[in-house]
């Protein structure tokens, strides 16, 4: 509850950069929410270069957790970018995709 009460809250500020957690997209109602801040970006990352020391990631299959999630971020987002190399160039691709499409 306190979480989608933040997420309503953040997004009806506008105009803000909003990095979730894995779950957040797993609510219909905040999918709602992010759609109504702007453009939703899906960043995939292999789950061999997660970062998972002292996460709730750390224990069970991640793996299969993200298999099972994927779909859902797929649905909510307008972009997937994968991010398979130095984060700068996950970065770039947003900034890349946010000038072509906003700032013409």
């Amino acid at each position: 509850a306190i979480e989608k009460e933040t997420v309503k809250r953040l997004c009806a500020m506008g105009g803000r950069v909003i990095s979730t957690g894995g779950g957040v997209p797993l609510s219909h109602e905040n999918c709602d929410f992010l759609r109504q801040n702007g453009r939703v970006y899906y960043i995939r990352r292999p789950t061999e270069l997660l970062e998972r020391d002292g996460r709730p990631l750390s224990s069970g299959n991640l793996e299969e957790m993200l298999r099972m999630r994927d779909s859902y971020y797929r649905n909510v987002s307008d972009v997937v970018v994968e991010n398979d190399k130095e984060p700068e160039e996950a970065a770039k691709k947003i900034a890349e995709d946010y000038y072509e499409n906003f700032c013409d």
